[in-house]
């Protein structure tokens, strides 16, 4: 289809899947599909600059690829939060005394390259609409209880100045090598 793509057909690629439920995703539908439904928000949007009819779609399209975003983020992080490694090493002590386990450094699986095309492609879409600032909102809120868990796990706990002030010496060099360490 591609930039022969019609107004009044990409008119009706967005507004198809207006009605869809909220479960169902253009991602789930293949490439041809969220193809298809992003060049059609982009054509659309070439067009809507005086046309009301045309912005209501607009925001219905950006309103599904907001959800479509965070849905897809929310798998991944959600799949990555739950995997566990199958591999099992013993426990090692380090020269401050601390014990590394290796579960508390488990890697979890890089989302497939499907999967970023497909936010990348929903962040182009997003920003050429002028809505890039609802995916950095939505990849926020997403992935910082993922990131704060792995900090937790870590026992990268997060600090302030006024914390730091607080510990004595030895307590803040030992924090600061089993975060040199974690990383």
């Amino acid at each position: 289809m591609g930039s022969s793509q019609s107004l009044q057909s990409a008119v009706e690629v967005v507004s198809n899947w207006h009605p869809q439920p909220r479960e169902r995703l253009i991602f789930d539908c293949g490439r041809a599909e969220v193809s298809q439904y992003l060049q059609a928000v982009v054509k659309i949007r070439q067009s809507a600059s005086d046309n009301d009819e045309l912005k209501d779609i607009i925001s219905m399209a950006v309103s599904r690829l907001k959800h479509e975003f965070r849905t897809v983020l929310t798998r991944q992080t959600d799949s990555a939060m739950g995997s566990n490694s199958t591999t099992e090493l013993s426990s090692l002590t380090d020269s401050t005394g601390y014990q590394f386990r290796y579960e508390d450094f488990v890697v979890h699986e890089t989302p497939s390259a499907e999967v970023i095309r497909y936010l990348r492609s929903i962040a182009e879409t997003m920003d050429s609409c002028g809505h890039l600032d609802v995916c950095i909102e939505v990849y926020k809120s997403v992935r910082r209880p993922f990131v704060n868990a792995v900090f937790k796990r870590l026992r990268l706990d997060e600090l302030k100045a006024g914390d730091v002030k607080r510990f004595l010496w030895e307590e803040l060099r030992m924090k600061i090598e089993r975060w040199i360490e974690a990383a």
